[in-house]
Formats: C-alpha cells, structure tokens, sequence
C-alpha cells in the first residue's frame, strides 16, 4: 500500500477559516494538513485536490497553476512548506471544479489517487551512501534480503486517529542527518564465491554489514560516496560496532553533526560526527524478522555504547500536544562556548511509536511530524 503522503488525492474539506492576517485569504484545513487558499474558493464538505508537500509538478500544470503574473513561484517545481501572510500552508488544493482538474480528471471521487492523472511525482532526495559515479568499491552489488531498509512512516497530519487517546507511546527527536544501519544477519549465498563456501559449507552463518537506508556496504576499506569521508565505515570504527552487537541484531540511526547536513553541524566541532540509535531488527537462525520495543531499544544502546535519539516525551497519547513536541531546539544540539547559544534553531521533528511494537493496517505503528518551522529553514532537502 502506498502511503498517503506521496500521492495527490481526491479529499474532503474538514473546515474553513479566516486568514487571520488577510481579509482576501482563507485557512483552510485537510486531514491535519493546514492550506492557504483564496478567500470563498472552499467551504467545509467541499470536495478538493489535495497535493502534498514535496510533490513535484509537471511543466504544464505548473504553468498553469502558477502564471506569469503569480506572486507565489515554486523552486524546481517542488511544492513545499511556507508562510503566507504569517500563516503556514503546507501543500496545495484545488476544487474539483478547477479548470487544471477537470481537464485531467472525468469524475472526481473521494479518496481517488489523482497523482497520475496530473502527472506530479514525488520528490526523492539522493541517497547520501550511493557511491560517486566510478567509485563502488566497498558496495555490495547484491542486497542481503535479512539486511532491510528501514521502515516508511506516514506523517502524523495524514493520520491523526491512528494513536488513541491515552495510549502509551514514546515521542523520540527526529534528527537531521543521514541514515544509518549496521549488523549481523544470516549469511546468504549470493554471489559465485559464496556458493562455492557453500558448496564446501564452509559459508559463515553470521555477516555484519553496515549501510546508508538505501546502500549496504562491505568491510572493505576502499570507498568513495557522496560525502568525502566514508561516515558510515567511522560509525562502525568510532563505537566498534561489528564487536559490539550481536549476532542476528541490526541497529538503526542517524548520523549528525559536521559536513552531514548543511546549517546542521549541531555543536560539534569540525571533523565530529556522532550516531544516535532509534530502532533494531531482530533475526532468528530460522530467519524470523521483529522489531524490539524501546526497551529493548535500550538495552542494545547501552550494550552497544550507542546513545539513543533524544526522548522527548514518555507517557499517554495526547494529540494536541504534537505542536509542542515536535517545536523548539534540537536536545542533541551543544552550546557554542563562545555564544553560550544553542546551535540548531529549529528540532526537524519526531517520531511517534507506541510503548510496545505493534503492526497496523499502515504498517508498523509508528508516525512522524515536521516541524513547519524547520520545513521553511532548513537548508537541505533532506527530512
């Protein structure tokens, strides 16, 4: 099931406000998504389009959705978070009586995926481990299938039920680096040389591996990626990883601080980068895949010598308590010596789980939220 978050869909209007600061605009508000529209153009039970944030448009329906003569311009096409007249719009709708809708679309109807039909994609930033062009040594060119690629979250504002009242999560710092993962999983017969142990079965059962979200890497020491320096192999030197967690664990993390992600060095000083741990997948020798709770989370922090993500919140779900959650100063963020200020304005978000690992018709329950804040700061196109 593709999430919600990437497509362009057929919703309805929940309810409709006045531009506090403009008499000519309205707020008008989608699943937990606010949006300014022109004033009158929506009232609530209004069937609309809906484009969310990071959709990219085609030239033709850019054009003709932003003319010549438009005071608000997208940057490649790419719609995103931003503020108009005070206010935060994240997205875009349209009525389904638009002109640009119903040229492409015969008869709109609610909860219709209309991403195709308008030909909008969906922004993908670069994968940070992908190798630079003419540099794969130290990638492995087959994927262990045990060695997954970390879970999609659907956002919070597209989901706003999916926690109940009272229920007892974990609100964790969604930090603004680069994905990380590294661990032991049964060792596959994927290539000649490893159905050749096999054959003699002199094949390992266990081997470590260690990667970006999309690109798993060798031990081999020889790399060249998008960063100059191979941040993924430090992680796994700087807290001796392959040593330090066990056979059949994978860990999960972020990567921050100097030359990760620009305007987000957070404190550290030139040349440091530090992991913080958010999640671990379990395999059995029979091949069985969980993921563990938070506290198992914690326990292979401390084993492992890997702080966790900052918590920023333990206790009973309270869902309008999101706003405050995900604002404010990053808590990994370190005090300049020299301004006694925090470094990092902005937190990029969180992360909402609940207390006890749970599957859903999403999924894995779990959520995140961006702070529309950093959405309009941050420098990177990365989140």
């Amino acid at each position: 099931m593709e999430s919600v978050d990437n497509i362009a869909e057929v919703v309805r209007v929940l309810r409709v406000e006045t531009h506090p600061n403009a008499d000519r605009l309205d707020l008008v508000y989608i699943r937990g998504w606010q949006v300014v529209a022109r004033k009158g153009e929506h009232k609530a039970g209004d069937l609309c389009v809906y484009i969310p944030i990071d959709s990219v448009l085609p030239h033709d329906l850019e054009e003709e959705l932003f003319p010549a003569d438009s005071k608000i311009k997208l940057t490649k096409s790419r719609v995103r978070t931003i503020k108009i007249r005070g206010a935060i719009s994240q997205g875009m709708i349209l009525p389904t009586r638009d002109a640009a809708v119903t040229r492409r679309i015969e008869d709109p109807i609610e909860g219709m995926d209309v991403t195709g039909m308008l030909g909008i994609t969906h922004y993908e930033p670069p994968d940070t481990g992908s190798p630079q062009q003419g540099a794969t040594q130290g990638v492995s060119r087959k994927r262990n299938t045990f060695f997954k690629e970390y879970s999609k979250m659907g956002h919070f504002k597209n989901y706003p039920d999916l926690f109940s009242e009272g229920e007892q999560v974990i609100v964790t710092e969604k930090i603004h680096g680069t994905n990380f993962r590294a661990g032991w999983v049964p060792c596959i017969a994927d290539s000649w040389w490893k159905k050749v142990k096999a054959f003699f079965h002199l094949l390992p059962e266990w081997e470590f591996l260690y990667g970006s979200h999309h690109v798993q890497y060798t031990p081999s020491k020889k790399f060249s990626g998008y960063y100059k320096t191979n941040v993924y192999k430090e992680a796994v030197e700087k807290y001796g990883l392959e040593a330090r967690i066990p056979k059949g664990f994978v860990a999960y993390g972020e990567i921050y601080g100097s030359g990760i992600q620009k305007g987000y060095d957070y404190g550290l000083p030139e040349g440091e980068r530090r992991l913080a741990m958010f999640d671990v997948l379990v395999t059995t020798t029979g091949g069985e895949q969980r993921w563990l709770d938070w506290e198992g989370v914690k326990a292979m922090s401390e084993a492992s010598q890997v702080p966790t993500v900052p918590v920023v919140f333990e206790g009973e779900w309270d869902a309008s308590k999101v706003p405050a959650w995900e604002s404010g100063p990053s808590l990994v963020g370190h005090k300049s010596l020299i301004t006694m200020k925090w470094s990092q304005e902005h937190r990029e978000g969180i992360v909402v789980k609940p207390r006890i690992e749970q599957q859903t018709w999403v999924g894995r329950k779990m959520l995140r939220s961006i702070n529309p804040e950093y959405s309009m700061v941050a420098e990177s196109d990365f989140h």
